[in-house]
C-alpha cells in the first residue's frame, strides 16, 4: 500500500457521531518535564559514523532531541559539532508521518540516507507496507528519493542500507523486481546511482543472473564499486554446496562476484555467516559465522559465532574475535566493524566471567586486543567505526550507566568510544542536544491500575524513573514500568511504595492499588528498606504492604504462617484488589507458606484480613485445591464478603469438565465457592473477568462460548448475582449506534448505569469508538476518539488495558493514545481524566481585600474537573464586623452562578459595598457557596472579604475637642 493511499483512507472515511466531546485531562505526565536533561527519553536503536569521525548518525524515537518531535516515531538523527539535528524529514522540512528504521552516512557527514517504512499488516486485514528511502544532502538541504517499493505481506523487509564517501552511490536490500535481471521475487542486494538515477541489481552471478535466495545485509567500500552482501543463495559462486548463508562480494567494475566466507585454500564454511562490515578500500570484508573451519591457524572449538576477517588480495580469512591470549571466548560474538584499511577490528563479545557483553578492539597487524569498555550493563548489537578505527559510535543499554558521569536516564544510550595513540580510553555519551528540551510525557505506555472511589487519586503504571522527582534521583539502575500515586486536583506524583518514615523503597515498585475510601494504598515491592521486617540484603521476592496514608504506617501482608516475608512472594503481574474500608485485599502467589496445607504447587488467590489474617480463595467448598495456576486478577466487593476471579482449574467445583477458564465466586463469610455466569449447560469456552460492582451484584465479563445468547456476537455479557443471570451487555444498553466492543465499566450510584465502547464505523477494519454513558435513565455519547490519519497501521483508541474506571462524581479515567496537545507526542497510550462528572465548584481566592469606597468586591466562583450536565451555586453572605445590608449588600437568596452542559470555568461575581463614611477600623464579612446543585463543593469554598475603611481618623486634642 502506497503512503498516498495511507492518507487517503484517513480523510475518506466517515465522520464519527458528535458526542458531547467533555475535555480530557492526562493524568500520566512527568512532574518535572526537563528531569531527564538532555538525555533522551527513549534509546537509540542504529548508529552509523562519517570516516572522518565528525557526524554520527543514529535512530531513535526520543521525543525530546530536537523541537516540534511529534510525530512519537523512530527518525534519523546526526550528531555534529554543533548540534543534534534531524534528517528525516521530506522534502518542506516537516516531520514524517512514518517512522525511519535505517541511517547511513558519508564520509563526511554532508549525505546522510534513510529509510523510512510502513510495515504490513496481517490483522485485521492483510495489506501491504511500503518502504522509502532518501538521501538528504546536508548542505543545500535537496532531498532525494532512492527508491520507493512494496514491503509486501509476510516479507522480511531487511534494514540495511549503506552509502558511498561521496554521497553517490547507495546500496539496500528490496524484494521487488527493481532492476530487469531480478526476476526471482526474494530479497537481493541493490545499488542506486543519484548521478545517473540508474539501479542496478547487486546479488548476481558471474553471469549477471538473478539470484533465487535472499540476501539479507549489504555493506559498501568508499568508493561505491565493492558491495559485499551475504545471502542463502546457492549460485552466486560456483561449488556452493554447504547449504548455508555466506557472505561475498562484488565487484561492479569488474562484474566479479566472489564469496568470502571460505577458509583461506578456498574451502567451504561449515555453518552459516553473516555479513557484518566492508573496509574503505574494499579488500577486507568482516563477518560472524558459526563454522569451525576457517582460520586454518587455529582450532575453532568454542561452539560460539565468532569474528572474521577475509582478505580480498591475499584470500587470507583470521578470526579476529581471540583472546590477548590466544585463547578463545566461550560466549557468541553479537557485532563487528573495521576500520577505513583493515587493520583494527572492533567486536562485542561477553568476557569469560562477565554476564555482560563488552566492548573491543583488535589491531590485526599486532594481534594487540584492547578491552575498550567495563560495564555492568552491556553493549548492545549496533556498532559502526571511523575510516581511522581510532573512533566508534556504539549503543549500550539501560543499565550502562557507569560508562560515563551523570548517566540518569535509566535508558540505553549512544556512546563514542575513542583510542588514543597510547591506547587510553575515552568515553563520551553522544546524541544529547546543546540546551534541554522538555519532555511532559514518557516515551513509554502507561495504565491506568486504579481509582479510589472519589477519584481523588489514581495509581498508575508507567515507565520509571521520569515520572516522579522524589524518587528520580535513585532509580536510574532501576529501569522499568513502576506505580506512581497521582493525585487528581493537583497533580502531583509520588511513589506509592514508603516506609513508615515517608522513605521511598529501594526496591522495586510494580503495581499498586487504593482502598475505595483512599485511605490505604496497598502496594507490591521488594525494597529492604520498607518495613522493619523485610531481610537487610537483596530481596528476591515482591512482597505485599499496606500503607496508611493518612498516619504514614506500612504492614506487611504476605507473612507466611510463621510470620515472616513469604518465601516466593507475590505476584505483581495485576493490583491487588481491596474492600472500600481497606481492611481486606485479595491477590495472587506461588508461595506455599502462605497458608497451611497449600501441596498444589501453584499460584493460588489469597485474602488478607486485617482481623483474621490469610485465607486461600481458590478452593473448593469442602477445601480442594486448583489443580492449574492463578495469572488474573480477582476483585472484591465493598464490603470485603464477595470475591470474583476467573480460572482454569477443574477441581472448584463439581461437574467442572470443560477444561477451559471459568469465573468463581467466594463468598467469605458463607465460606462457599461457586461457578458463576454459566447457561443452562456450561460453556465450551473460556471467560474473563472484567469488572465487578462495588455492591457484588454484577459482573461483567467477555467470552467466546456459543452456550450464551449474544445476537450482535460482540462477546460482552453482565452476570446479575441476585437472578443467577447471564444477559448480553447490548441488550442491557439503550442505544448501541454499532458494534459493542472494549473497553466498558459500571457506573457508580444506578443499578443500570454502564459505560461502554462503540465502533460506529460499519467497516468491519476500520475503527472509530465513541463513548457513551448510560445514566438514570438517560445515555449519550461524552467523548470520540479523533480520527487516526493511518487507519489500519495505527488506529486511535481507548485502551482496553487501562479499562475505564469511573468516580463517585462521574468522571471517567482511562486509556488513549492519541496527542491531546503538542506535549503529549509519545504515540503511546496514557491515562487521562474526561470531565464527564459533575465537577467541583470553588472561589479563585480564599481572602481578598477592598477599599470601602471601592463600590463592589469583585471574584470568581471556578467549576472544574467537570463539565457534564447542568448544574449551579449559590454565593451567600455572612456578617462578620461587616454587617450585610450596612456594610456590604448580599441578597437573602443568594447569588446565582451555573454553568451549562458541557461548561466549565469561571464566572464573574461581585458584591455591593456600602461606603458609610464613618471613620472605622477594617470590617470583615465572608462569603460561601452553598445550595449546590450536581456541582459538588470544592477547596475553597468560603472567601473571607476585608473592607479597608477609607475615612480619616478622628483626632483628639488635650482640652478634649477635636
Amino acid at each position: 500500500m502506497r503512503l498516498g493511499k495511507i492518507f487517503w483512507i484517513a480523510v475518506s472515511v466517515a465522520a464519527c457521531s458528535q458526542a458531547m466531546a467533555y475535555d480530557l485531562a492526562r493524568l500520566s505526565r512527568v512532574e518535572d518535564p526537563l528531569i531527564l536533561g538532555v538525555q533522551g527519553n527513549s534509546a537509540p536503536t542504529a548508529c552509523a559514523m562519517s570516516d572522518d569521525g565528525d557526524v554520527i548518525g543514529f535512530l531513535s524515537d526520543a521525543t525530546n532531541l530536537v523541537p516540534n518531535d511529534l510525530n512519537g516515531l523512530a527518525d534519523a538523527f546526526v550528531d555534529t559539532p554543533v548540534n543534534v539535528l534531524r534528517v528525516s524529514r521530506d522534502a518542506s522540512n516537516a516531520e514524517l508521518p512514518v517512522g525511519t528504521d535505517a541511517v547511513a552516512v558519508s564520509d563526511n557527514g554532508q549525505f546522510v540516507a534513510f529509510r523510512v517504512s510502513t510495515p504490513p499488516l496481517t490483522s485485521p486485514v492483510p495489506a501491504a507496507g511500503e518502504i522509502q528511502i532518501y538521501r538528504l544532502n546536508r548542505s543545500s538541504g535537496a532531498l532525494l528519493q532512492v527508491a520507493d517499493f512494496i514491503w509486501p505481506v509476510g516479507g522480511a523487509g531487511y534494514e540495511s542500507l549503506a552509502i558511498s564517501n561521496d554521497g553517490r552511490y547507495i546500496a539496500f536490500i528490496s524484494d521487488q523486481n527493481l532492476a530487469a535481471a531480478d526476476t526471482d521475487g526474494y530479497n537481493d542486494a541493490y545499488r542506486y546511482d543519484a548521478q545517473t538515477g540508474n539501479t542496478i541489481l547487486v546479488s548476481v552471478d558471474q553471469g549477471v543472473n538473478g539470484s533465487n535466495g535472499e540476501a539479507f545485509r549489504v555493506a559498501m567500500d568508499g568508493s561505491g564499486d565493492v558491495i559485499a552482501f551475504d545471502s542463502s543463495e546457492a549460485d552466486l559462486v560456483a561449488n556452493d554446496t554447504n547449504g548455508f548463508t555466506d557472505v561475498f562480494v562484488r565487484g561492479i567494475s569488474a562484474a566479479a562476484t566472489t564469496r568470502v566466507s571460505v577458509r583461506s585454500n578456498g574451502n567451504q564454511a561449515d555453518g552459516s555467516s553473516s555479513l557484518l562490515d566492508l573496509s574503505d578500500d574494499g579488500l577486507h570484508t568482516l563477518f560472524l559465522s558459526q563454522a569451525t573451519n576457517l582460520d586454518s591457524s587455529d582450532a575453532d572449538t568454542n561452539g560460539a559465532k565468532d569474528v572474521y576477517r577475509h582478505s580480498l588480495g591475499t584470500g587470507n580469512t583470521r578470526r579476529a574475535s581471540k583472546q590477548a591470549n590466544g585463547d578463545q571466548f566461550t560466549q557468541d560474538s553479537l557485532a563487528g566493524a573495521i576500520s577505513g584499511d583493515g587493520a583494527q577490528v572492533w567486536f562485542v563479545v561477553r568476557p569469560i566471567g562477565d554476564p555482560t557483553a563488552e566492548l573491543w578492539r583488535k589491531n590485526m597487524a599486532n594481534n594487540a586486543l584492547l578491552q575498550l569498555t567495563t560495564t555492568s550493563g552491556a553493549i548492545v548489537q549496533k556498532l559502526d567505526v571511523d575510516a581511522d578505527g581510532d573512533d566508534a559510535c556504539v549503543l549500550a543499554d539501560a543499565m550502562a550507566t557507569d560508562l560515563t558521569a551523570s548517566d540518569r536516564n535509566a535508558r540505553g544510550d549512544l556512546y563514542r568510544v575513542h583510542v588514543a595513540a597510547n591506547d587510553a580510553v575515552t568515553i563520551n555519551r553522544e546524541g544529547e542536544r546543546n540546551a534541554p528540551i522538555a519532555a511532559a510525557v514518557t516515551k513509554e505506555f502507561s495504565e491506568l491500575l486504579g481509582i479510589d472511589h472519589a477519584g481523588t487519586l489514581a495509581v498508575i503504571r508507567s515507565y520509571g524513573p521520569q515520572p516522579d522527582s522524589e524518587t528520580f534521583a535513585g532509580l536510574s539502575e532501576s529501569p522499568g514500568q513502576r506505580a506512581y500515586l497521582v493525585d487528581r486536583f493537583d497533580n502531583a506524583v509520588e511513589t506509592p511504595c514508603r516506609n513508615a518514615q515517608g522513605e521511598a523503597t529501594n526496591g522495586s515498585c510494580p503495581i499498586a492499588a487504593l482502598s475505595g475510601d483512599g485511605q490505604y494504598v496497598f502496594f507490591v515491592s521488594n525494597g529492604s528498606n520498607v518495613h522493619p521486617d523485610m531481610p537487610s540484603g537483596p530481596v528476591v521476592f515482591d512482597q505485599l504492604f499496606r500503607r496508611n496514608l493518612q498516619t504514614g504506617s506500612v504492614d506487611l501482608l504476605s507473612r507466611d504462617t510463621a510470620g515472616d516475608p513469604a518465601a516466593q512472594g507475590v505476584l505483581s503481574f495485576d493490583p491487588p484488589s481491596a474492600s472500600f474500608d481497606g481492611n481486606r485485599v485479595v491477590f495472587s502467589s506461588f508461595a506455599s507458606t502462605l497458608v497451611s496445607g497449600d501441596t498444589n504447587g501453584f499460584a493460588d488467590v489469597f485474602l488478607w484480613d486485617a482481623s483474621t489474617g490469610i485465607r486461600r480463595i481458590n478452593v473448593s467448598s469442602g477445601g480442594t485445591q486448583a489443580n492449574s495456576n492463578d495469572f488474573s486478577a480477582a476483585e472484591i466487593s465493598d464490603d470485603g464478603n464477595l470475591i470474583v476471579f476467573d480460572h482454569s482449574a477443574s477441581t472448584l467445583v463439581a461437574g467442572d469438565t470443560n477444561g477451559d477458564v471459568d469465573l468463581f465466586l467466594r463468598n467469605v463469610a458463607a465460606n462457599t465457592l461457586v461457578r458463576v455466569a454459566q447457561p443452562g449447560t456450561q460453556t465450551t469456552a473460556g471467560s474473563a473477568l472484567l469488572e465487578f460492582s462495588a455492591d457484588g451484584e454484577r459482573l461483567l465479563f467477555t467470552s467466546s462460548a456459543g452456550e450464551f445468547t449474544d445476537p450482535f456476537n460482540e462477546n460482552l455479557f453482565q452476570w446479575t448475582r441476585s437472578v443467577n443471570q447471564v444477559s448480553a451487555l447490548s441488550s442491557l444498553l439503550t442505544s448501541v449506534p454499532g458494534a459493542l466492543i472494549e473497553p466498558v465499566a459500571f457506573v457508580p450510584d444506578d443499578a443500570g448505569g454502564y459505560l461502554y465502547t462503540v465502533d460506529e464505523n460499519s467497516d468491519p477494519y476500520l475503527v472509530e469508538p465513541v463513548l457513551y454513558r448510560q445514566y438514570l435513565g438517560g445515555t449519550d455519547p461524552i467523548h470520540s476518539a479523533p480520527i487516526s490519519p493511518t487507519p489500519l497501521f495505527f488506529d486511535y483508541t481507548f485502551s482496553n488495558n487501562s479499562g475505564l474506571r469511573v468516580s463517585t462524581d462521574q468522571a471517567v479515567f482511562l486509556g488513549y493514545n492519541w496527542a491531546l496537545d503538542t506535549t503529549d507526542n509519545n504515540r503511546e497510550f496514557d491515562v487521562a481524566e474526561l470531565y464527564s462528572g459533575f465537577g467541583y465548584a470553588q472561589f479563585n481566592i480564599g481572602s481578598i481585600d477592598v477599599a470601602e469606597d471601592a463600590g463592589n468586591v469583585a471574584f470568581e466562583v471556578i467549576r472544574h474537573h467537570g463539565q457534564a450536565f447542568s448544574a449551579s451555586v449559590r454565593v451567600f453572605g455572612q456578617d462578620g464586623s461587616a454587617s450585610n445590608g450596612s456594610d456590604f449588600n448580599v441578597s437573602g437568596a443568594g447569588i446565582l452562578t451555573n454553568w451549562g452542559n458541557g461548561v466549565d470555568g469561571s464566572i464573574a461575581r461581585n458584591v455591593p459595598i456600602l461606603d458609610d463614611a464613618l471613620a472605622e477600623g477594617t470590617e470583615t464579612f465572608t462569603l460561601t457557596l452553598d445550595s449546590y446543585s450536581t456541582v459538588l463543593p470544592g477547596v475553597i469554598t468560603t472567601l473571607t472579604v476585608n473592607i479597608i475603611d477609607d475615612e480619616p481618623s478622628d483626632i483628639i486634642f488635650a482640652d478634649g475637642f477635636d
